[in-house]
């Protein structure tokens, strides 16, 4: 009995030793498992994203078209943005569907599933591309996600895909003028895409616009709103830094949707604002007057006798609602006198007109970044007459943006800066067009005209503009249409006392209304539309509202209307002898 009990506990201690090394060698055994199932799990994974990828992205052996070999090695176009870095362009990987012909191996069954996903291709399109000789054939590019789907579900043979690119336009129609767009693949064709297209097909940092995408909506807004309120056939508008010219904003409309520009008409694919030379209208005697300032032949004790129209070449020049009577320079300013301005412009000469327009940067294209500018139209030889209705806005066609921007050196002390869209870190210099004296009388001028004259529609409460209406009439082959084909415009600075912004906006063939007793003049149609501009973004760029009666505003921005004593040739005038009939 004692030797089966030291035998049995023998054998128990043996068990649980025996216990031990073999739970140990379980725990070894299943941790290796455990790695060979992890390793294994790791290397499926990687075959099975292989797979995926040969399948679904890669072109495969048989095509060999330098687009997709393209699509396939590239780093990616760079992004476009606004100033405050708001993506304007940028692009999205996509999957293009092609097939290879001589794999479909059953056409009939191939043409209806395809013709299920892609309902806009027709049956003969597909069956022509799935009978086709050559190698492969594109079905459809740039599929969306859910086509790309519906497609692999087809499972039919003959059909593979290649990874691309497609560029896309978060703002829509509101930047598309600007921005422009590009083809198929990828190269730019319009718009800063196109100008800038080698440096955004070669480089991952964005570019940044001096475009404010806040501004730019605001106008469109405004624009289409116009538009519709005066059943105008377009408008347009440019916003400047007044001290930089950098473009802050550039609507026309019609514009067009970069994602559906097949659908786009030629009228909505016309930047007015770059492409679009034309007569000013009253808006461009600004130049005259600042022209007139600056050689001495305008002061502001001038006189002007308005009672009788002009004579000249066949041509009678009168004034729009004249005052028959004389006027000071002041007033030929804020009436809009053309008989005024003329009289100006004669006391100048020819040479000394085309010089000065020359200098202001009006006889040779804008330079700006984009392909779309048009030349001046100015006549080939500049006679007596092209220096009076030049005076007034007329026999000198410039764009928007470079009459805006000749706007931009009258206001800011006198100096003229080539307009940009880039958002400038350190902007340039420019050239020295006019005095600072000069420029401080124009700005004067400016706000009376708001005050007083016939921009008094624009004037925005607290926000100082200063400006001038202005009306042109447009042309059909060559001929001159008087009749509800108007372009109304209005040309402004804010705030005027140290301008920071220049404003253009255009009413192309605006039509009268009640409210506007009947008128589609600039005053009463784009400088109300200025206005409604004006308030929305200059709280959005960072401008207060001024009190304009305090003395420092009230110094700044004063000039007399009448002055006490007026110059006619040498004979000195009093007000009460002058603004007699």
């Amino acid at each position: 009995m004692q030797d089966y009990e030291t035998t049995l506990h023998i054998n128990r201690n043996e068990n649980c030793f025996f216990s031990s090394s073999a739970q140990k060698s379980l725990e070894e055994a299943r941790t290796r498992l455990m790695m060979v199932m992890v390793s294994f799990v790791v290397c499926f994974s990687i075959i099975t994203l292989r797979i995926v990828n040969l399948s679904v992205f890669t072109a495969g052996p048989e095509p060999r078209d330098s687009s997709i070999v393209a699509a396939d090695r590239s780093a990616g176009r760079a992004d476009i943005t606004d100033r405050q870095g708001i993506i304007l362009a940028t692009s999205v990987h996509t999957a293009s569907l092609y097939a290879i012909p001589k794999r479909i191996l059953d056409l009939a069954e191939a043409v209806q599933k395809l013709k299920s996903v892609f309902p806009s291709i027709s049956e003969k399109t597909l069956k022509e591309k799935l009978t086709s000789p050559k190698s492969f054939v594109w079905l459809k590019r740039n599929l969306t996600p859910a086509e790309h789907a519906q497609t692999l579900k087809l499972g039919l043979p003959g059909l593979e895909f290649s990874r691309e690119e497609k560029r896309i336009y978060p703002q829509g129609s509101t930047t598309s003028h600007v921005i422009g767009l590009t083809d198929i693949d990828g190269h730019g064709i319009a718009g800063v895409e196109n100008f800038f297209d080698a440096e955004l097909r070669n480089s991952n940092t964005p570019l940044q616009l001096s475009i404010d995408t806040r501004a730019q909506h605001i106008v469109r807004e405004e624009l289409i709103k116009a538009v519709k309120h005066f059943d105008a056939a377009g408008a347009n508008c440019i916003i400047l830094d007044a001290n930089t010219s950098e473009v802050v904003s550039m609507v026309s409309v019609p514009d067009f949707d970069p994602s559906g520009v097949n659908q786009a008409e030629a009228k909505q694919l016309f930047n007015t604002n770059t492409l679009a030379a034309q007569e000013m209208g009253s808006i461009f005697k600004i130049l005259t007057v600042a022209m007139g300032v600056e050689s001495g032949a305008v002061k502001m004790s001038n006189m002007y006798d308005a009672r009788q129209p002009i004579k000249a070449a066949g041509f009678k020049i009168n004034d729009f609602r004249g005052k028959k009577r004389w006027l000071s320079a002041p007033e030929v300013f804020i009436y809009s006198s053309n008989i005024g301005t003329v009289k100006m412009a004669q006391d100048m000469g020819l040479k000394y007109q085309r010089t000065f327009f020359k200098k202001m940067g009006l006889l040779s294209p804008t330079q700006i970044e984009l392909a779309e500018k048009a030349m001046p139209q100015r006549p080939e030889v500049w006679r007596d007459i092209n220096t009076l209705t030049m005076s007034y806005g007329y026999g000198l066609g410039v764009t928007p943006l470079q009459f805006t921007n000749s706007i931009a050196s009258v206001v800011n002390g006198g100096v003229l800066r080539t307009p940009t869209l880039l958002k400038q870190t350190n902007p340039v210099e420019g050239e020295r067009v006019l005095s600072e004296k000069t420029s401080d009388t124009m700005r004067r001028l400016l706000r009376l005209s708001v005050k007083r004259g016939t921009g008094r529609k624009a004037n925005a409460s607290g926000y100082l503009i200063g400006g001038k209406s202005g009306t042109a009439n447009s042309q059909d082959g060559g001929v001159y249409v008087t009749k509800n084909a108007n372009r109304s415009s209005f040309v402004g600075a804010f705030p005027i006392h140290k301008p920071k912004y220049v404003i253009l906006v255009t009413l192309d063939k605006p039509q009268g209304t009640a409210e506007t007793f009947g008128y589609s003049t600039g005053g009463w149609t784009a400088a109300p539309t200025t206005k409604g501009i004006v308030e929305r973004i200059a709280p959005i760029l960072g401008i207060q509202p001024i009190d304009e009666n305090a003395p420092n505003i009230k110094n700044a921005t004063y000039i007399d209307l009448h002055p006490k004593q007026a110059i006619v040739g040498r004979i000195q005038l009093t007000p009460a002898t002058y603004r007699l009939p």
